[in-house]
Protein backbone atom coordinates (compact mmCIF):
# COMPACT_ATOMS: atom_id res chain seq x y z
CA UNK A 1 0.00 0.00 0.00
CA UNK A 2 2.70 2.45 0.68
CA UNK A 3 4.40 1.57 -2.63
CA UNK A 4 1.10 2.85 -4.41
CA UNK A 5 0.84 5.30 -2.63
CA UNK A 6 4.20 6.65 -3.18
CA UNK A 7 3.92 6.07 -7.56
CA UNK A 8 0.49 8.00 -6.91
CA UNK A 9 2.19 11.35 -6.06
CA UNK A 10 2.57 13.07 -9.04
CA UNK A 11 4.66 15.61 -7.72
CA UNK A 12 7.44 13.29 -6.50
CA UNK A 13 9.80 12.75 -9.20
CA UNK A 14 9.48 9.63 -11.22
CA UNK A 15 12.59 8.19 -10.29
CA UNK A 16 11.23 7.64 -6.15
CA UNK A 17 8.42 6.31 -7.26
CA UNK A 18 10.18 3.14 -8.68
CA UNK A 19 12.41 0.78 -7.17
CA UNK A 20 15.71 -0.03 -8.08
CA UNK A 21 16.22 -3.52 -10.00
CA UNK A 22 17.15 -6.09 -7.53
CA UNK A 23 20.84 -7.22 -8.43
CA UNK A 24 21.89 -10.78 -8.93
CA UNK A 25 22.61 -13.05 -6.17
CA UNK A 26 24.14 -17.01 -5.84
CA UNK A 27 21.71 -19.22 -4.85
CA UNK A 28 24.85 -20.74 -2.16
CA UNK A 29 25.87 -17.07 -1.09
CA UNK A 30 26.62 -17.96 2.52
CA UNK A 31 24.94 -14.89 3.48
CA UNK A 32 21.40 -15.71 1.59
CA UNK A 33 19.55 -17.61 4.57
CA UNK A 34 20.68 -14.23 6.82
CA UNK A 35 18.50 -12.22 4.15
CA UNK A 36 15.60 -14.37 4.06
CA UNK A 37 14.94 -13.99 7.69
CA UNK A 38 15.50 -10.21 7.44
CA UNK A 39 12.78 -10.39 4.78
CA UNK A 40 10.25 -12.60 6.28
CA UNK A 41 9.90 -9.63 9.31
CA UNK A 42 9.46 -7.01 6.39
CA UNK A 43 6.69 -9.16 5.24
CA UNK A 44 5.34 -8.94 8.76
CA UNK A 45 5.37 -5.24 9.14
CA UNK A 46 8.15 -5.47 11.27
CA UNK A 47 10.53 -3.63 9.75
CA UNK A 48 12.93 -2.17 12.94
CA UNK A 49 13.93 -5.48 13.31
CA UNK A 50 14.33 -6.15 10.02
CA UNK A 51 16.50 -3.31 9.35
CA UNK A 52 18.49 -4.07 12.45
CA UNK A 53 19.30 -7.50 10.55
CA UNK A 54 20.18 -6.50 7.74
CA UNK A 55 22.90 -3.42 8.76
CA UNK A 56 24.37 -6.46 10.36
CA UNK A 57 24.08 -8.51 7.31
CA UNK A 58 25.85 -5.30 5.53
CA UNK A 59 28.69 -5.25 7.63
CA UNK A 60 29.18 -8.76 7.51
CA UNK A 61 29.50 -8.55 3.72
CA UNK A 62 29.97 -5.05 2.43
CA UNK A 63 30.35 -5.83 -1.11
CA UNK A 64 27.22 -7.62 -1.44
CA UNK A 65 24.66 -5.17 -3.19
CA UNK A 66 21.21 -7.18 -2.84
CA UNK A 67 21.57 -6.58 1.00
CA UNK A 68 22.18 -2.82 0.63
CA UNK A 69 19.20 -2.11 -1.65
CA UNK A 70 16.51 -3.82 0.99
CA UNK A 71 18.24 -2.15 3.77
CA UNK A 72 17.80 0.85 1.84
CA UNK A 73 14.19 -0.01 0.83
CA UNK A 74 13.70 -1.18 4.63
CA UNK A 75 14.78 2.80 5.48
CA UNK A 76 12.54 3.87 3.49
CA UNK A 77 9.47 2.56 4.97
CA UNK A 78 11.15 3.83 8.58
CA UNK A 79 11.37 7.26 7.23
CA UNK A 80 15.17 6.62 7.79
CA UNK A 81 16.48 9.12 5.01
CA UNK A 82 19.76 9.69 6.46
CA UNK A 83 19.89 5.91 6.44
CA UNK A 84 18.61 5.62 3.39
CA UNK A 85 21.18 8.33 1.77
CA UNK A 86 24.23 6.31 3.34
CA UNK A 87 22.89 2.46 1.87
CA UNK A 88 22.01 4.18 -1.42
CA UNK A 89 25.78 5.69 -1.87
CA UNK A 90 27.41 2.48 -0.45
CA UNK A 91 25.70 0.40 -2.88
CA UNK A 92 26.39 2.96 -5.90
CA UNK A 93 29.69 2.63 -5.07
CA UNK A 94 30.03 -1.33 -5.72
CA UNK A 95 30.88 -3.21 -8.64
CA UNK A 96 27.17 -3.24 -9.80
CA UNK A 97 26.11 -2.02 -13.29
CA UNK A 98 26.74 1.19 -14.44
CA UNK A 99 22.57 2.68 -14.68
CA UNK A 100 22.14 1.38 -11.57
CA UNK A 101 24.71 2.74 -10.00
CA UNK A 102 24.29 6.31 -11.12
CA UNK A 103 20.20 5.25 -10.57
CA UNK A 104 21.10 4.67 -6.99
CA UNK A 105 23.64 8.17 -6.52
CA UNK A 106 20.45 10.24 -8.10
CA UNK A 107 18.52 8.41 -5.46
CA UNK A 108 20.33 9.83 -2.74
CA UNK A 109 20.64 13.10 -4.32
CA UNK A 110 16.85 13.42 -4.32
CA UNK A 111 15.65 12.74 -0.82
CA UNK A 112 18.58 15.18 0.67
CA UNK A 113 17.71 18.26 1.99
CA UNK A 114 20.13 20.00 -0.89
CA UNK A 115 19.51 17.41 -3.99
CA UNK A 116 22.50 19.50 -5.90
CA UNK A 117 23.83 21.45 -3.02
CA UNK A 118 22.95 24.47 -4.91
CA UNK A 119 20.13 25.71 -2.73
CA UNK A 120 19.83 29.47 -1.48
CA UNK A 121 17.06 31.12 0.52
CA UNK A 122 14.49 33.13 -0.60
CA UNK A 123 14.05 36.71 1.59
CA UNK A 124 11.68 38.80 2.17
CA UNK A 125 12.41 42.69 3.40
CA UNK A 126 9.83 45.35 4.51
CA UNK A 127 10.98 49.19 4.30
CA UNK A 128 9.09 51.96 5.57
CA UNK A 129 7.99 54.77 3.04
CA UNK A 130 7.56 58.33 3.50
CA UNK A 131 5.47 59.16 0.20
CA UNK A 132 3.29 56.29 -0.41
CA UNK A 133 1.24 57.87 -2.65
CA UNK A 134 3.98 59.35 -4.59
CA UNK A 135 5.70 55.23 -4.62
CA UNK A 136 2.42 53.91 -6.25
CA UNK A 137 2.70 56.33 -9.66
CA UNK A 138 6.56 55.23 -9.48
CA UNK A 139 5.05 51.68 -9.17
CA UNK A 140 2.78 52.65 -11.68
CA UNK A 141 4.90 54.19 -14.36
CA UNK A 142 8.07 52.14 -14.38
CA UNK A 143 8.22 49.97 -17.04
CA UNK A 144 10.09 47.07 -14.72
CA UNK A 145 7.00 46.44 -12.45
CA UNK A 146 3.55 44.92 -13.60
CA UNK A 147 0.86 45.87 -11.31
CA UNK A 148 -1.85 42.92 -10.56
CA UNK A 149 -4.82 43.64 -9.55
CA UNK A 150 -5.20 43.23 -5.68
CA UNK A 151 -7.41 40.00 -4.89
CA UNK A 152 -10.59 40.72 -2.92
CA UNK A 153 -10.10 40.93 1.19
CA UNK A 154 -11.70 38.99 3.56
CA UNK A 155 -9.25 40.98 6.72
CA UNK A 156 -11.38 43.77 9.17
CA UNK A 157 -10.60 47.17 9.34
CA UNK A 158 -7.69 46.37 11.35
CA UNK A 159 -5.72 44.83 8.87
CA UNK A 160 -6.43 46.57 5.65
CA UNK A 161 -5.15 44.92 2.42
CA UNK A 162 -2.19 46.20 0.19
CA UNK A 163 -3.20 49.47 -1.66
CA UNK A 164 -0.37 48.24 -4.83
CA UNK A 165 -0.11 44.45 -5.56
CA UNK A 166 3.01 44.48 -8.12
CA UNK A 167 5.72 42.64 -9.82
CA UNK A 168 9.23 43.83 -9.95
CA UNK A 169 10.64 42.32 -13.15
CA UNK A 170 14.23 42.09 -14.47
CA UNK A 171 13.93 44.23 -17.80
CA UNK A 172 11.21 45.98 -19.46
CA UNK A 173 8.68 44.06 -21.10
CA UNK A 174 9.30 44.17 -25.03
CA UNK A 175 6.92 46.03 -26.87
CA UNK A 176 4.82 44.37 -29.66
CA UNK A 177 6.69 46.01 -32.23
CA UNK A 178 9.94 44.61 -30.50
CA UNK A 179 12.14 41.71 -32.02
CA UNK A 180 11.78 38.76 -29.28
CA UNK A 181 15.10 37.46 -28.87
CA UNK A 182 16.25 35.24 -25.38
CA UNK A 183 17.86 38.83 -24.31
CA UNK A 184 15.11 40.72 -23.89
CA UNK A 185 12.27 38.33 -21.84
CA UNK A 186 11.27 40.29 -18.98
CA UNK A 187 11.09 37.97 -15.82
CA UNK A 188 9.38 38.45 -12.73
CA UNK A 189 12.43 38.81 -9.89
CA UNK A 190 9.97 39.25 -6.87
CA UNK A 191 6.48 40.09 -5.89
CA UNK A 192 5.68 43.80 -4.12
CA UNK A 193 2.87 44.86 -1.56
CA UNK A 194 2.44 48.44 -1.08
CA UNK A 195 0.89 49.79 2.31
CA UNK A 196 -0.41 53.14 3.13
CA UNK A 197 0.02 54.54 6.56
CA UNK A 198 -1.85 53.99 9.37
CA UNK A 199 -2.96 55.06 12.78
CA UNK A 200 0.13 52.97 14.55
CA UNK A 201 2.36 52.03 11.60
CA UNK A 202 3.94 53.96 8.63
CA UNK A 203 3.43 53.55 5.01
CA UNK A 204 5.52 50.46 4.05
CA UNK A 205 6.87 48.43 0.90
CA UNK A 206 7.04 44.71 1.33
CA UNK A 207 9.06 43.01 -1.12
CA UNK A 208 9.42 39.00 -1.26
CA UNK A 209 10.32 35.53 -3.03
CA UNK A 210 13.83 36.76 -4.13
CA UNK A 211 17.10 34.79 -4.27
CA UNK A 212 19.60 36.12 -1.80
CA UNK A 213 21.38 35.99 -4.55
CA UNK A 214 19.68 39.17 -5.93
CA UNK A 215 19.66 41.15 -2.74
CA UNK A 216 21.94 44.02 -4.27
CA UNK A 217 20.06 44.59 -7.13
CA UNK A 218 16.63 44.37 -5.71
CA UNK A 219 17.86 47.13 -3.25
CA UNK A 220 18.83 49.21 -6.45
CA UNK A 221 15.40 48.76 -8.15
CA UNK A 222 14.02 49.66 -4.86
CA UNK A 223 16.00 52.42 -4.38
CA UNK A 224 15.01 53.52 -7.86
CA UNK A 225 11.57 53.72 -7.18
CA UNK A 226 11.57 55.26 -3.91
CA UNK A 227 13.70 58.19 -5.62
CA UNK A 228 16.75 57.92 -3.31
CA UNK A 229 18.04 56.42 -0.59
CA UNK A 230 15.62 53.95 1.11
CA UNK A 231 13.82 54.09 4.37
CA UNK A 232 14.79 52.07 7.29
CA UNK A 233 14.17 48.40 6.87
CA UNK A 234 11.51 47.10 9.05
CA UNK A 235 11.64 43.58 8.86
CA UNK A 236 13.50 40.62 6.84
CA UNK A 237 13.60 36.92 7.26
CA UNK A 238 14.04 34.24 4.91
CA UNK A 239 10.90 32.91 3.99
CA UNK A 240 12.16 29.71 1.89
CA UNK A 241 14.75 27.85 0.27
CA UNK A 242 15.26 27.08 -3.44
CA UNK A 243 17.56 25.56 -6.22
CA UNK A 244 20.36 27.55 -8.27
CA UNK A 245 19.23 25.26 -10.79
CA UNK A 246 16.19 25.62 -10.86
CA UNK A 247 15.71 28.39 -10.40
CA UNK A 248 17.87 29.23 -13.76
CA UNK A 249 16.00 26.44 -15.77
CA UNK A 250 12.40 27.45 -14.68
CA UNK A 251 12.61 30.92 -15.09
CA UNK A 252 9.41 32.16 -15.73
CA UNK A 253 8.79 35.43 -18.19
CA UNK A 254 6.15 37.83 -18.67
CA UNK A 255 4.06 36.90 -21.69
CA UNK A 256 3.38 40.68 -24.07
CA UNK A 257 1.11 41.37 -27.02
CA UNK A 258 3.73 40.95 -29.64
CA UNK A 259 2.40 40.67 -33.25
CA UNK A 260 4.21 37.23 -33.35
CA UNK A 261 3.60 34.87 -30.80
CA UNK A 262 5.78 31.90 -32.78
CA UNK A 263 8.49 34.00 -32.44
CA UNK A 264 7.62 34.69 -28.46
CA UNK A 265 7.72 30.63 -28.17
CA UNK A 266 11.08 30.16 -30.29
CA UNK A 267 12.76 32.76 -27.96
CA UNK A 268 11.46 30.56 -25.03
CA UNK A 269 13.11 27.77 -26.26
CA UNK A 270 15.80 29.50 -26.75
CA UNK A 271 16.40 30.38 -23.45
CA UNK A 272 15.63 27.01 -21.79
CA UNK A 273 18.33 25.83 -23.95
CA UNK A 274 20.66 28.10 -23.72
CA UNK A 275 20.41 27.30 -19.95
CA UNK A 276 20.53 23.95 -19.27
CA UNK A 277 23.50 23.48 -22.17
CA UNK A 278 25.40 26.85 -21.64
CA UNK A 279 24.78 28.66 -18.34
CA UNK A 280 23.78 25.71 -16.24
CA UNK A 281 27.25 23.93 -16.66
CA UNK A 282 28.49 26.75 -14.87
CA UNK A 283 26.46 26.46 -11.60
CA UNK A 284 28.79 25.36 -8.48
CA UNK A 285 27.39 22.41 -7.04
CA UNK A 286 27.90 21.09 -3.40
CA UNK A 287 27.14 17.39 -4.95
CA UNK A 288 30.34 17.71 -6.66
CA UNK A 289 32.36 18.82 -4.05
CA UNK A 290 31.74 22.63 -4.93
CA UNK A 291 32.73 22.08 -8.41
CA UNK A 292 30.95 23.01 -11.72
CA UNK A 293 29.78 20.17 -13.86
CA UNK A 294 31.78 21.59 -16.80
CA UNK A 295 34.99 21.45 -14.50
CA UNK A 296 34.54 17.71 -13.77
CA UNK A 297 33.79 16.51 -17.16
CA UNK A 298 36.62 18.60 -18.45
CA UNK A 299 38.96 17.18 -15.80
CA UNK A 300 39.61 13.55 -16.88
CA UNK A 301 37.32 12.84 -13.92
CA UNK A 302 37.39 9.11 -12.75
CA UNK A 303 34.86 6.23 -12.42
CA UNK A 304 33.10 7.67 -9.26
CA UNK A 305 33.48 11.77 -10.28
CA UNK A 306 31.85 10.45 -13.39
CA UNK A 307 29.15 8.11 -11.88
CA UNK A 308 28.19 11.84 -9.64
CA UNK A 309 28.23 13.41 -12.83
CA UNK A 310 26.34 11.66 -14.46
CA UNK A 311 23.80 11.27 -11.14
CA UNK A 312 23.90 15.01 -11.01
CA UNK A 313 22.16 15.39 -14.46
CA UNK A 314 19.74 13.00 -13.77
CA UNK A 315 18.98 14.54 -10.51
CA UNK A 316 18.10 17.78 -11.99
CA UNK A 317 16.45 16.03 -15.34
CA UNK A 318 14.02 14.70 -12.33
CA UNK A 319 13.77 17.65 -10.74
CA UNK A 320 12.50 19.87 -13.89
CA UNK A 321 8.81 19.55 -14.28
CA UNK A 322 8.67 20.56 -17.83
CA UNK A 323 8.55 17.62 -20.39
CA UNK A 324 10.06 19.51 -22.98
CA UNK A 325 13.19 20.69 -20.52
CA UNK A 326 13.83 16.96 -19.61
CA UNK A 327 14.36 15.99 -23.45
CA UNK A 328 17.35 18.45 -23.46
CA UNK A 329 18.82 16.53 -20.68
CA UNK A 330 18.82 13.16 -22.69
Amino acid sequence: RDVARLQAQQDIPLLLRCTLPKQAVQEDAPWLKALEEALRDVSKGHHLAAAEKLKNLTADAPNEPLPLQWLAEVQTSLADRQGEIESLRRLAALDIPWDDAVEAEARAMLISDDALGDGVDTLRIVWNVEDSEELQTAIRLDPRTFVLPNPPSESDDDDPPPRLTFVLLDRPTPGKDDEITPANLASPRAQGLLFGKRTDRDARLEVSGFLADHRSEIESQVAELVGGALGKIAEQEVIGRTSRSIDLIETEFTRPDVADPNALREAIGQFTREAVLDRWPEIALGALGGRTPRDVADSNPDKAQLRKLAAVVMTLQSLVESAAERELFE
